[in-house]
């Protein structure tokens, strides 16, 4: 095992010991780091699945805050 992989496995252990990386989400994203195939397929597999749901969240704050900054010019008339 390559000592990347070693640090890695060390974080996982303390996450589970902490109670994270149980729910359905996280299962989810990170099932695919510790399966065969290289470490940068993997890394961008990731990254990728955690775009796919991070993405509409920010999306939709973004969209708030725009409505919420031009809230003014929505009642004036011209």
């Amino acid at each position: 095992m390559d000592p990347g992989r070693a640090g890695y496995e060390e974080v996982r252990r303390k996450l589970r010991e902490r109670g994270y990386l149980e729910g359905r989400i996280e299962t989810f994203v990170l099932k695919d780091l510790l399966g065969p195939g290289s470490y940068v397929r993997h890394l961008v597999r990731t990254g990728l699945k955690a775009a796919l749901l991070g993405a509409p969240l920010l999306g939709a704050v973004l969209a708030a805050a725009a409505v919420a900054a031009n809230r003014p010019l929505l009642g004036a008339a011209d």
